[in-house]
Parts: structure tokens; C-alpha cells; sequence
């Protein structure tokens, strides 16, 4: 059926097929970018880098902030990108 046609009343006539349905679920389905919650710690408490050596230490300029705060911890992910789920029926 044509369900463009208007020439059926939508209150009386069921235009979908059961026995052919299938259902696609997605979350984050254009990959936008979902950061962390940034950290609420005391702002007067110095934040936390990582030094030349590898090793945490007070920050430097162009130093990878690892905490304090405002900072967005990056080393996971609140949500994973781009995920979803097909649900189909199959009759033989």
C-alpha cells in the first residue's frame, strides 16, 4: 500500500505488515563528541599533570592535566560513540 496516495482512512486501515517488521536502534548515530564530567575539586587546591618524566606532577605549559579542577578526565568515555541494535524477525 501506497501510504502516500490518501486514498485510505488512517483510522481504519493498518498499513504496516506485521509479519515482515524489523526495529534499528541507535545512540550517538552522528559520533558527536560526549566528553566527562569535569571535576568539581576544591579550586584552590593545585591541579595535577603529567611531567616530561611520565611521572604526575605540578604543571608546567603544554603539560596533560590529569586533575583539578575544571579539569575532564580523557582516559575514558561517558558514552561510547556510535553504538545500536537491529531487531528483525525471520519465519521459515
Amino acid at each position: 500500500m501506497d501510504i502516500n496516495c490518501h486514498c485510505f482512512d488512517p483510522t481504519k486501515t493498518i498499513v504496516f505488515n506485521p509479519a515482515a517488521w524489523a526495529k534499528v536502534e541507535f545512540t550517538n548515530v552522528f559520533n558527536r563528541t560526549e566528553v566527562n564530567t569535569s571535576s568539581t575539586t576544591s579550586p584552590q587546591t593545585a591541579p595535577t599533570c603529567i611531567t616530561a618524566s611520565g611521572a604526575n606532577g605540578a604543571c608546567t605549559a603544554g603539560a596533560t592535566v590529569v586533575s583539578g579542577f575544571g579539569s575532564i578526565n580523557t582516559t575514558s568515555t561517558a558514552n561510547y560513540p556510535r553504538q545500536g541494535q537491529l531487531v528483525a524477525q525471520f519465519r521459515f
